[in-house]
């Protein structure tokens, strides 16, 4: 009923979880830091892809981080500067437009 498979596409490895009895699937790059890419899922007997994903020439670069793991936060952190328990510390800033550090650590990551 289900199997776990990888295809190779656009140069990029994907994992791909598929259950053969309703056609749906699960598919992950693992290179992108766990991008979940695709999800199909079946309704009366209609695949849909509940995702918006970035087509194939964005996905790498992915400028709404579509699919992308945001861990350990989700939004911007201005300046890459927080304060937890009284102690300060300092981000990466990787968001050259505003000097702010953006949507965590791993959504560029090889897991």
């Amino acid at each position: 009923m289900f199997e776990i498979f990888l295809r190779e596409k656009t140069g990029l490895q994907r994992i791909v979880l598929h259950n053969s009895l309703t056609n749906e699937c699960v598919e992950i790059i693992p290179d992108l830091g766990g991008t979940v890419y695709k999800i199909a899922l079946n309704r009366n007997g209609i695949l849909h892809d509940v995702l918006a994903s970035d087509g194939e020439e964005l996905l790498r670069e992915n400028p709404l981080y579509r699919g992308r793991i945001l861990f350990p936060f989700h939004d911007c952190i201005p300046y890459g500067i927080y304060q937890f328990r009284g102690k300060y510390f300092e981000l990466i800033i990787n968001c050259a437009e505003d000097g702010s550090a953006i949507h965590g650590l791993l959504y560029d990551k090889d897991w």
